[in-house]
Parts: C-alpha cells; sequence; structure tokens
C-alpha cells in the first residue's frame, strides 16, 4: 500500500504546479501543505527535510525531491500508459527538454520586477549568485522577449494542436505527460508572469497555442478542484510520521562504492553547496539515491541533478 500523497509547495512555484499537475493528470488524490516561498520552512524541518528546494513530495513514509523522480515514481507506482502512452518516450523526452532547459530559464530572466521583492531576491542569490542581476535582467529584457518569441513559434508551429477535433499534442481525449511537460512552464510564462501582454506574444500571435495553452490550464483548475485538499504544517506531520505505509521497493546495486548504512550528504549539483539533505543510505542504483531520515522516513534523490558524498566525519571510502 503505497499511503497518502502529500505535496509541499507554494501556489507560485512553477515547479511545483508540474508536481501538482502530474498528479491531476495521474487522477490522484492529494493533501497540499503550503510552504513560503523563501526560506525557512519549519514544517519541512520538523520532519528531517534539510532539502530547500520546493516541491517535495511524500508518499507514505516515502519523500521525493525533484519533480523528474517524482513523476516517474507517479508512473512507476500507478502505471503509465495513461499519462506516457506506448511509442511516446522520446516524443515526450524532447518536449520535457524544450520546456525544462530552454523556456523556462528563459522565463526566469523575464520575471517582472515587481514579483523580485528583495526577501526573494536574497534568498535565490544564495543558491545562484549571479542568476537574479535585477538590472542585467532588465537591460536584456527586449533580447530575452524575442527569444520567447521564438520559442512561442516553435510550439505554435510544431506541437499546437491544430485541428478542431484534436484536443491535446497526443491524440486521445485526455492529456499526457506530453502536455504537461511543456504546459507547466508555458503556463507560468505566459499567465502568471504576465508575457501573454507582451507585444508580439498575444493570442492573436500564437491561436493554436493559446487555444491548447488555455484548454490544458482549465483541465488542471477543474483537477485542482476535485483532487486537492488543504493541511496545515503540524497535520501533514502528524499525518506523515503516524502513517504505517509499506516503504516503496528499492533496488541496491552493490557495485556502488558507498555501502548500506553509510551516513552521507546529498547535494543538487546546480546550485551553491548549502542545505545538503543528511541521512544513512538505504539504496542506490541508476535511478535514484534512498537515505534513511532517522524518524522512519525515507527520502529519494534523483541521480542525475545531485551528488553523495559521506558526511564530513566520515571517513573517505
Amino acid at each position: 500500500m503505497a499511503g497518502e500523497i502529500l505535496l509541499y509547495h507554494y501556489p507560485f512555484s512553477p515547479y511545483g504546479n508540474r508536481a501538482l499537475t502530474g498528479l491531476i493528470l495521474k487522477k490522484l488524490n492529494f493533501y497540499s501543505v503550503n510552504q513560503p516561498d523563501v526560506m525557512p520552512r519549519p514544517d519541512l524541518s520538523s520532519i528531517g527535510i534539510q532539502y530547500r528546494r520546493i516541491p517535495v513530495m511524500v508518499i507514505g513514509r516515502d519523500v521525493y525531491a525533484d519533480t523528474s523522480l517524482m513523476l516517474s515514481t507517479l508512473e512507476r507506482i500507478h502505471g503509465s500508459s495513461d499519462s506516457t502512452p506506448e511509442g511516446s518516450e522520446s516524443f515526450i523526452a524532447e518536449l520535457t527538454k524544450l520546456g525544462t532547459t530552454k523556456i523556462f530559464p528563459l522565463a526566469v530572466q523575464l520575471m517582472p520586477t515587481e514579483f523580485m521583492t528583495e526577501k526573494f531576491v536574497k534568498d535565490r542569490k544564495s543558491l545562484w549568485p549571479s542568476l537574479f542581476d535585477v538590472e542585467k535582467m532588465k537591460k536584456n529584457r527586449p533580447i530575452y522577449l524575442e527569444k520567447m518569441r521564438e520559442f512561442l513559434k516553435q510550439v505554435e508551429e510544431k506541437y499546437a494542436p491544430k485541428s478542431e477535433n484534436q484536443q491535446w499534442i497526443l491524440p486521445g481525449q485526455h492529456p499526457t505527460f506530453a502536455d504537461l511537460n511543456l504546459g507547466w512552464t508555458l503556463k507560468w510564462a505566459l499567465y502568471q508572469l504576465r508575457l501573454k501582454k507582451e507585444e508580439g506574444m498575444r493570442e492573436t500571435d500564437f491561436p493554436h497555442l493559446y487555444r491548447w495553452l488555455s484548454r490544458y490550464a482549465e483541465h488542471c483548475k477543474r483537477g485542482e478542484k476535485e483532487l486537492k485538499r488543504e493541511l496545515k504544517g503540524d497535520e501533514a506531520k502528524e499525518m506523515i510520521l503516524n502513517s504505517k505505509a509499506e516503504y516503496q521497493p528499492v533496488e541496491h546495486y552493490e557495485k556502488e562504492s558507498i555501502s548500506i548504512g553509510t551516513p552521507v550528504q546529498i547535494f543538487a549539483t546546480d546550485c551553491r553547496d548549502i542545505h545538503p539533505q543528511s541521512g544513512k543510505i538505504v539504496a542506490i542504483n541508476q535511478r535514484e539515491t534512498v537515505i534513511d531520515l532517522g524518524n522512519g522516513l525515507r527520502m529519494h534523490h534523483p541521480r542525475n541533478g545531485f551528488k553523495v558524498v559521506p558526511e564530513p566525519n566520515q571517513s573517505k571510502l
């Protein structure tokens, strides 16, 4: 039995919305635990989480970092035929790359200045010192807008459904992870960052894109209303720490250099080495690293994008 699903996130978080939409497309009931958009996050630290990124997903007594691992785990537990139809894997990977490595980083550079409070910028600069340069963002905004228009043109011409008989990127009656892995970042950029008001980026410029994105956003809205329930931090803590759910099965590769039981720290590799997650190795395989948090919970990090090192006071293995 997998146990209850809880999602720690905040409404403006683009990756939080990616994970939330994954739950909606899988038609899974879940609890939402709203978090601050900057550190500290006492709700998470109270259950042993030092990892500072949002979102964090809990399934029973298993904690998941990074939306890529969350989505693949949901498919592993609940099946993938509805979200990733057979034969569509490489195409969805193509859309994922476009959304996460092209459109999203550009959208970050186009955040309106009113969204970037002093507290928010200070927090993000602690991770990415050179990323949130407000003056540079203002200066280069025309260049960034032109690049975004090029991406929107690509989506309009290559991916957005054109036929009135096709509602989603892949043929079928329901959205799939093809829609999710492109829709989450475009919804954030065009609607939440209000880029749809910019010259040359309006509905009249990209009618097929907006028709599909509006349908996607409405589907997400209906699904959230149907499937999401709110929990406060103390309620979530009680539910998680008292869960009797079985741990998710995980395989350990014996050839790994760090053995089971070793105290380690896990760092994200795309930012400064702060807020590492500590725990003892339960398993390492090609997909993920699983650690015991010492409070009855296990935490999963993907291998890609994270490094695992022995605790500083441990001898080098």
